[in-house]
C-alpha cells in the first residue's frame, strides 16, 4: 500500500488525541481486565485496576475500548480529584453512578 495523502491529511486535522482510530495490540491488558472482572464477582472486596504509562503509550485508548467491549457487564466510573477527598465522597460517587 503507498502513502495515502488524504489518509494522512485526516490524522493531522484531527485534534482528538485520545481516541485511537485503529486499536490492536492490547490482547492482554483486555484478559487481564477480563481476569480482575472475574475475580471481582468471587470477591467480597472492590477489585481496581489502574492504568499508568508515559504520555501517548495508549491509556485512554485503552480505557475507551474497553468501555466500547465491556461496559454492558461493568462499571466504568470517572473518579475526578474532589472525589478522593476521603471515602465519603468516593462512596457517594460509585452509589450514584451504579444507581
Amino acid at each position: 500500500m503507498g502513502f495515502d495523502r488524504e489518509l494522512a491529511g485526516e490524522f493531522l486535522d484531527d485534534r482528538d488525541r485520545d481516541t485511537a482510530r485503529f486499536f490492536a495490540g492490547r490482547g492482554e491488558e483486555i484478559r487481564l481486565f477480563d481476569a480482575a472482572v472475574r475475580e471481582s464477582r468471587r470477591s467480597k472486596q472492590a477489585v481496581f485496576r489502574i492504568y499508568q504509562g508515559a504520555p501517548g503509550c495508549g491509556k485512554t485508548s485503552l480505557v475507551d475500548r474497553l468501555r466500547q467491549i465491556r461496559s454492558e457487564d461493568v462499571l466504568f466510573l470517572d473518579i475526578e480529584k474532589e472525589d478522593l477527598g476521603g471515602k465519603g465522597p468516593l462512596a457517594s460517587r460509585v452509589r450514584d453512578a451504579a444507581a
